[in-house]
């Protein structure tokens, strides 16, 4: 576990300059550190923008999940966003054990159309009226000098795996045994699944909920891939979009294509999810969502890098193809398994 901090002020103030010299402070005293820029990150989030209420809080609760997802991955997090609602900044005190929040005080700030809720206790407060960016940047780096360690700075980017198929096909079996055996090799591996950005989510499931959520998953696996973390992507992820945009974005990437009978898909996942036909416990080695994995309309991989047929395949078998296809990334080979 690693820590995160969240410099925060009214929009148009000098916050994003304060949070990129703390980072280069950082990076200075040979800290690699995971700049969360919210301009940055919200067109990839919403590529199509409504800046609507109900979008801006969708936004800042993924924003939180890619924090606490790379904290928890030892990869040390300085978020440049307004966060003008206080409850987002809390969430992310809540979920990340090492926290702290950074107010900065601009009396230049332009100000804006929504209302700005001021950090009430924050650790540090920066004003911009007596000290530059630069040394407010300083100023933070010095007062979480006990908190630097992180991932060295000398590691090498990693690689993502996605692995895709309808309900009940064998994801999450497959994905836990790979990192389970990657694991025990050595390799530092992160399984994310869209169970946990739904956890942050806190409002009705909506198409736009989906897409952030898809999105934000993307957006954590990418990070934590240029941190040399190993990555595998366990979603079913419907549309093929969301697959292909990982791809666009991650360096070293593969696809594995689980293909399943759909009638036999269902029957698997209401067995996993109530328990039935004898389903033992240590067939689920992660909690059960809290609500179905429904898809309607499901497109499959135009080109994975394997094909696993999960009907006439044991599990073992199959998370044994992965794993040679993660030798494969892990080498830089070609990642094309029969």
């Amino acid at each position: 576990m690693s820590w995160a901090v969240w410099i925060t002020g009214p929009p148009g103030s000098a916050a994003p300059e304060v949070a990129r010299a703390a980072a280069e402070a950082l990076e200075g005293g040979g800290v690699r550190v995971a700049l969360l820029e919210l301009d940055e990150i919200r067109p990839l989030l919403t590529p199509s923008p409504t800046d609507s209420a109900t979008e801006g809080d969708l936004v800042h609760r993924a924003l939180v999940y890619i924090a606490s997802t790379l904290a928890a991955a030892a990869v040390p997090v300085v978020i440049a966003a307004p966060g003008h609602r206080r409850a987002w900044r809390d969430l992310a005190r809540a979920v990340i054990p090492r926290f702290a929040e950074v107010q900065v005080r601009d009396p230049n700030a332009a100000g804006a159309d929504v209302a700005y809720e001021a950090a009430t206790s924050p650790e540090l407060t920066i004003d911009t009226s007596r000290e530059t960016p630069a040394e407010g940047g300083d100023r933070i780096a010095a007062a979480i000098a006990d908190w630097r360690q992180g991932r060295p700075q000398a590691c090498a980017a990693r690689w993502a795996l996605w692995i895709t198929g309808l309900p009940g096909s064998g994801k999450t079996t497959i994905a836990s045994r790979v990192a389970e055996a990657l694991t025990a090799g050595g390799l530092d591996v992160r399984v994310l699944d869209l169970a946990d950005v739904r956890a942050f989510i806190d409002q009705a499931w909506s198409p736009q909920a989906e897409d952030v959520a898809h999105r934000a998953l993307v957006y954590a696996a990418m990070r934590l891939t240029e941190a040399g973390v190993a990555v595998i992507i366990d979603a079913t992820a419907p549309a093929r979009a969301w697959r292909s945009l990982a791809r666009e974005r991650i360096a070293r990437f593969a696809e594995v294509q689980l293909v399943c009978p759909p009638e036999v898909c269902a029957s698997r996942e209401r067995a996993v999810r109530w328990r039935l036909l004898g389903c033992a416990h240590r067939d689920v080695p992660r909690r059960i969502p809290d609500r179905p994995d429904i898809v309607l309309a499901y497109e499959r991989a135009d080109s994975p890098e394997a094909v696993i047929y999960t009907d006439v395949e044991d599990p073992w078998s199959a998370a044994d193809t992965v794993l040679r296809l993660a030798a494969r990334l892990t080498a830089g080979a070609s990642t094309r398994v029969p």
